[in-house]
């Protein structure tokens, strides 16, 4: 019995062999895999999110046209609608304005008052002028502006150079898009890069000055 026992022992202890470097081998492979392709499902995912909200400015820009043509904002024949592309607290937004023709003559901007949740004028003019919930993109996407775009510190007409990234709505970091009645775009047009944060540029929007516009 006892040499018997100490057999059962033997054999026990042979059996527990552990791994081999075959195994071992084959696990590693396979978790390389999978993290392979949970990145690359990532950069998919950040990929259509910027192609989403290319597609988004653009839809807005043939709503804004439309709008210009067909209404005036609460009946106010010197009043257009607008659009603004911003950034804040880390999030690029587009939001929609309401813009008056100021006495000085050039149209006067509006910029956010946090205080009663509006955009005020900014111009002779001192109306203040509600606005949409701004459409929000994902923080994974980044846009870069070249083109024209009148400024909302004092209605001068800015170039926008290559690489350009709208800031905040005060001053000249905001991009303001606006087109008059007959669909011509008079602020705002140029090319916008829909970008993730690696630096690769993923879609454009092209706004052109006779009022064309397209998504790519």
């Amino acid at each position: 019995m006892l040499i018997r026992g100490g057999h059962m022992k033997n054999n026990k202890s042979k059996n527990n062999s552990g791994y081999s470097l075959i195994e071992l081998v084959i696990v590693i492979a396979i978790i390389a895999v999978l993290a392979a392709m949970a990145l690359v499902s990532v950069t998919i995912i950040h990929s259509a999110r910027a192609k989403d909200a290319a597609l988004k400015l653009d839809s807005e820009v043939s709503e804004l046209i439309t709008k210009n043509k067909n209404m005036s904002p609460d009946d106010k024949s010197n009043a257009k609608y607008g659009l603004v592309v911003y950034c804040e607290d880390d999030y690029y937004k587009i939001a929609e304005v309401i813009t008056v023709k100021s006495s000085s003559g050039w149209d006067g901007y509006a910029k956010y008052d946090s205080t009663h949740n509006k955009y005020v004028q900014i111009s002779t003019v001192d109306e203040i002028y509600y606005v949409d919930d701004p459409i929000v993109i994902p923080r994974t996407v980044e846009i870069e502006f070249e083109g024209k775009s009148i400024s909302f510190k004092n209605g001068a007409e800015d170039d926008k150079g290559a690489g350009f990234k709208p800031g905040e709505l005060d001053g000249t970091g905001a991009v303001c898009i606006m087109f008059d009645k007959r669909g011509t775009c008079t602020s705002g047009y140029g090319t916008y890069k829909f970008k993730k944060k690696n630096g690769n540029v993923v879609s454009r929007v092209t706004i052109r000055q006779n009022g064309s516009h397209e998504v790519r």
